[in-house]
């Protein structure tokens, strides 16, 4: 009987560990996708959350993109109003004990383009209807007495102080001790002219010689 021949057909190689993924890695993948859509879908949801609560400075460049307005009797919901940018408001809703200071911190952080740059809270002026200036900034709108209305945000006209170059501050101060000086010049002179008056007095007196 003839002995069997080796053949040289190949052979399937088995699979190694390092060729095949392991069942860990897999759900390790799986559980890191899944968590990443669920942080996007929150993520999503909070700002959708947000836009419709009205929640944050909300800036809108016309009518149609402002937000909705509801009603809430322990929220105060400013819009504030820029001079000659007809359309462009920015909605931002506060709690009555907020500080005049931290309200202009929230539209600061939020300032449109396009508006007069504006170094700092100092420079701006907020002011409501029938309320004139909110100011102090440690005055709360509680204590300012901002009116709430029911089928509207409080309205709040914002001015911009310009702001002073040192070159400006440098005329200014020497304009201011100019009129100083000629304060002071004008005070001496209206000395002198009393001392002569009152010398002149003495000079065209009468007087009387007895023999």
């Amino acid at each position: 009987m003839a002995d069997p021949v080796a053949t040289d057909a190949p052979t399937a190689e088995e699979p190694t560990a390092n060729d095949t993924p392991s069942t860990e890695a897999k759900l390790d993948n799986k559980d890191t996708e899944t968590a990443t859509a669920d942080s996007a879908d929150s993520a999503a949801a909070e700002e959708k959350e947000k836009e419709e609560s009205g929640a944050g400075p909300i800036v809108s460049s016309s009518k149609r993109t402002r937000p909705s307005y509801k009603y809430d009797p322990d929220k105060i919901t400013l819009r504030f109003l820029f001079a000659n940018r007809d359309g462009l408001t920015v909605t931002i809703e506060c709690n009555p004990s907020d500080t005049v200071g931290e309200v202009k911190g929230a539209l600061m952080s939020v300032w449109p383009e396009g508006l007069p740059p504006c170094s700092g809270g100092d420079h701006l002026r907020l002011i409501c209807m029938g309320k004139g200036y909110l100011m102090p900034e440690s005055r709360t709108l509680e204590e300012c007495e901002i009116p709430v209305f029911k089928t509207h945000p409080t309205p709040i006209n914002v001015t911009v102080r310009p702001e002073v170059t040192k070159e400006e501050e440098k005329t200014l101060k020497k304009k201011e001790t100019g009129n100083a000086s000629n304060n002071r010049g004008a005070g001496r002179s209206g000395q002198s002219s009393d001392n002569a008056a009152n010398t002149s007095q003495v000079d065209t007196g009468c007087a009387c010689v007895l023999l």
